[in-house]
């Protein structure tokens, strides 16, 4: 079966997968779904379907066939995070923050405690994976860390507030200070405020950012009938946390052929599951994702959101890193191989034209037969060569003497040789050079786990040269704007 996607850019990499049917399984043969779903990760895309904004869709026999939306991102969803911040309110409230600081450039690491306990919270910022975790321990790098936000050390947490309708939760300490987290997937930013104003944030170019008013960040909808019926059906507009899964699970409830009464009742129906508490951890290969939703390939099930978030970043954070270290060492080993291809062919060149010029050696035996042809201070002479059988112009120095000429050939012959053998040589090693780094190429292209990759990378130091210049930086935190 071919399949073809249609694509419209508007944005760097969808937002998740697509569905055929009402499920998975049903889409196609698995390998034409995984080709499928490779060229929609791999491909920015982004179409509407109806009301239902969905990444793309199917172009068979010359018609369009809608796909269903499953996002990747309900760990990111308001009535997933709802739940989050309540566990974190019930759990937190009296914690003392010991410590915040950045790991590397996207992980930032929050430390806190009680008299019996300690708690830490990591953000990941990557713009492919942010996600929050809850991690029962963490070991603090000896190098490369960085403390921000330092008015919170040692401040007790008196409350943790969700923002209505909104992808984000704030942290209020009892000096006033507040620790905004803004999960809104590639935007998302960890911002400090005193009272209701930013005062810092960790990335920087989120300009914006620093505009938000956290008196007003709730986004309060009156969802009534009367209110659906007056926004002529114009779902967002009184349920603004709704997302591309959502609207994708009303398609699936045949919400678009019901009549007014019809979709407000498949709202309040779809609402009350996100009423339960209840999370599951789904395996869409490569990729997993939580949902309130269930399907087959289930992971974990839990009832505890802060579990839920662990196990996401467990499953989802290995299969990122896994994607995004295999990409960069196959961009490395194809940097290397396309050098050393360039390199081979410039030394080839260099070579042949070696091989193929009239070798020094000869040029020495010529004058030297014919010394006694060669006026004293010529610049040039055309002599006889015995070699070829063919007149050949020998360039001279017209101070030397023909015999001192010939020994200055018979000295440029050693070099010559030297070169030639240093250029066979610079060849043959880089050859193998080449060899090795499509042996390379090969096993990092079929390597399917995380494990395997790393050990394997450290095993052949690959990147070891990339890791070495970043050492070499001072203070990187100096560098770059978070």
């Amino acid at each position: 079966m071919e399949i073809f996607i249609d694509i419209q850019l508007q944005s760097n990499r969808p937002e998740g997968y697509i569905l055929l049917g009402t499920s998975l399984e049903t889409c196609a043969s698995d390998g034409d779904r995984e080709r499928l779903l490779e060229s929609l990760y791999n491909a920015p895309a982004m179409l509407t379907f109806g009301q239902i904004p969905i990444p793309s869709c199917l172009k068979r026999k010359n018609t369009f066939e809608p796909v269903i939306f499953l996002s990747l991102h309900m760990h990111l969803n308001y009535y997933f995070l709802r739940f989050l911040s309540q566990e974190l309110q019930e759990k937190l409230i009296g914690f003392t923050l010991t410590e915040c600081y950045l790991q590397n450039r996207y992980e930032c690491i929050i430390g806190l405690h009680n008299n019996e306990e300690e708690f830490f919270i990591k953000l990941n910022l990557y713009n492919e994976f942010t996600c929050l975790a809850f991690p029962g321990e963490f070991s603090k790098s000896k190098k490369g860390t960085y403390n921000v936000f330092k008015e919170l050390k040692d401040q007790k947490i008196t409350t943790i507030i969700q923002h209505e309708n909104d992808r984000s939760f704030h942290i209020v300490f009892e000096n006033e200070y507040s620790l905004l987290f803004k999960l809104y997937g590639s935007r998302s930013n960890l911002l400090l405020f005193y009272k209701n104003n930013c005062v810092d944030l960790l990335n920087k170019n989120l300009v914006p950012d620093r505009e938000i008013d956290l008196a007003n960040i709730h986004k309060k909808t009156n969802q009534t009938y009367e209110n659906f019926l007056s926004e002529k059906g114009n779902i967002s507009a009184l349920f603004p946390a709704f997302d591309k899964e959502i609207f994708s699970q009303l398609y699936l409830m045949d919400y678009e052929k019901k009549n007014n009464e019809g979709k407000w009742d498949t709202i309040q129906e779809l609402l009350k599951t996100f009423q339960i508490k209840k999370f599951i951890l789904k395996s869409i290969p490569p990729f997993f994702k939580l949902s309130f939703f269930p399907s087959d390939k289930i992971i974990a099930t839990t009832n505890s959101a802060i579990e839920a978030a662990n196990y996401f970043e467990r499953y989802a954070g290995q299969s990122f890193y896994f994607q995004k270290e295999k990409k960069e060492i196959l961009h490395y080993l194809e940097q290397k191989l396309k050098k050393n291809t360039l390199y081979i062919s410039t030394i080839e060149t260099k070579y042949k034209a070696l091989q193929e010029q009239t070798r020094y050696d000869e040029i020495a035996n010529i004058l030297m037969a014919n010394l006694h042809q060669i006026p004293s201070h010529t610049k040039n002479i055309e002599l006889f060569n015995f070699y070829t059988e063919q007149p050949i112009r020998i360039n001279l120095k017209k101070e030397l003497s023909p015999q001192k000429n010939a020994e200055n050939y018979y000295r440029k012959s050693k070099n010559q040789k030297i070169e030639i053998a240093e250029l066979e040589k610079n060849i043959l090693r880089k050859e193998q050079e080449k060899e090795t780094f499509l042996v390379q190429l090969n096993f990092i292209e079929t390597c399917e786990d995380l494990k395997t990759l790393r050990k394997y990378s450290k095993e052949h130091t690959l990147l070891l040269d990339k890791v070495s210049k970043e050492k070499e930086q001072e203070n990187l935190f100096k560098r770059f704007q978070i």
